[in-house]
């Protein structure tokens, strides 16, 4: 563990993830962070506590405000952070939690903090805790607002995402370690989707287990965190709930039947077209896949993590069959 400043400690994970992401430029924001974090605490007037373990991608820490206000600072080292600022701030706290503040140029969020914050991913042990944990899913996806985007915002959109498929295609001049007919199948489903979908909106656009927590003591009750912000419709969301959780997902006994329940349940609660919600995680899992061998999971094209893009590929042959 890198620590350096009082409070300002720099996982391990954080540290492989931006120097594998970021090139030359990881190590300077890494070299700068602990000062950066003072200098946003200070301004924003905040006692900042040990960060959450395990966040790879931002440096992510609970803090209390002056008034003793209990809160989460987020630093990031790309400006597009601006796009989940732009979702929360959009949403005002309908099924997220609320923005607070937003430092444009340093790329922090200051986002209210939510309590007792279990994440549904730890509720899910096998396929009947899964079930109860999809219905809690479903309600939170229903409690999110479906409004288009904000004059003055220019959010990415999915089709802007699923270009990473022909950079694939390129790169490998293939589709590398990626089945052959499953790339392709992906590659239909995705521009079928794309062509039909309907109103655009803004959707969380990771909308998944360790990304929706429990926002009071009832157990009954879950909210969003940390959405991406993307132009697209709702039923992509499907595809990062199927992939998830990926920390302990095949221990869950019987997952092709899991996943085949999945399905039949969020197109009953979400009330979408099952085929629909099928084609876009079949899609969204590939995209991942592609995503992950971008990013040097597993160190590089020819290897794999088992939770990066051969884990992606593994989900998708399991969605096939449903």
């Amino acid at each position: 563990m890198q620590k350096a400043h009082s409070m300002i400690e720099i996982s391990e994970r954080l540290t492989e993830t931006i120097r594998g992401m970021y090139g030359e430029q990881g190590p300077e924001w890494l070299r700068r962070l602990p000062e950066l974090a003072h200098e946003i605490a200070g301004e924003w007037e905040l006692t900042l506590e040990p960060p959450f373990p395990n966040v790879p991608y931002h440096y992510v820490a609970p803090a209390r405000r002056a008034n003793g206000d209990a809160v989460v600072l987020k630093i990031g080292p790309h400006p597009e952070m601006r796009y989940e600022a732009a979702a929360l701030r959009l949403w005002n706290g309908d099924g997220c939690a609320r923005l607070l503040e937003h430092d444009t140029v340093r790329n922090a969020l200051l986002i209210e903090r939510i309590f007792p914050a279990t994440t549904l991913a730890s509720l899910i042990k096998d396929n009947a805790t899964d079930a109860v944990a999809t219905t809690f899913a479903c309600n939170a996806f229903r409690s999110l607002p479906r409004l288009p985007a904000p004059e003055g915002v220019s959010f990415p959109t999915i089709a802007d995402w699923f270009e990473a498929l022909p950079k694939h295609r390129a790169l490998y001049e293939g589709t590398g370690p990626i089945p052959e007919v499953l790339f392709r199948e992906a590659e239909v489903l995705a521009a079928d989707l794309l062509a039909s979908s309907g109103p655009q909106i803004v959707i969380h656009g990771d909308f998944h287990q360790y990304n929706i927590l429990q926002c009071d003591n009832s157990g009954e009750n879950w909210i969003a965190i940390d959405p991406h912000g993307v132009l697209g419709e709702p039923e992509y969301e499907i595809g990062a709930l199927l992939l998830n959780p990926n920390g302990h997902f095949f221990s869950l006994g019987n997952v092709q039947e899991l996943t085949r329940r999945r399905l039949d349940q969020c197109a009953s609660e979400m009330g979408f077209d099952r085929e629909r919600l099928r084609a876009w995680g079949i899609a969204r899992s590939v995209l991942s896949a592609c995503w992950s061998l971008e990013d040097g999971a597993g160190g590089g094209p020819t290897e794999g993590d088992p939770e990066g893009w051969r884990y992606d590929i593994a989900i998708a042959e399991l969605i096939r069959k449903c």
